[in-house]
């Protein structure tokens, strides 16, 4: 996340969540975005993430180079779940 006043800063903007009591799934993000929450955390899907957006998953395939590329924008690659997350709301 952003601390306030740095480029990119949103409200409501928070700090990401703990990993889960097993080890898997720690929260990388977890942030409002123009008005969108924006979630993500490691998963044992191919990928390695799980992106959420607004509380629903957002379908994301990791390329071969490592980018991701998601179902809301499948042409244009990102090489972060963060970017690729922020992306998927300007396109919905």
């Amino acid at each position: 996340t952003f601390a306030a006043g740095e480029p990119g800063a949103q409200a409501g903007t928070a700090a990401p969540a703990p990993p889960q009591e097993d080890g898997t799934g720690a929260a990388l993000f977890d942030e409002v975005y123009r008005g969108r929450r924006i979630q993500g955390y490691d998963s044992t899907a191919p990928s390695g993430v799980e992106i959420l957006v607004d509380g629903q998953p957002l379908e994301v395939m990791r390329r071969v180079d490592g980018s991701l590329i998601s179902m809301a924008n499948h042409y244009q690659p990102y090489m972060s779940p963060r970017e690729t997350a922020r992306a998927a709301t300007a396109s919905r």
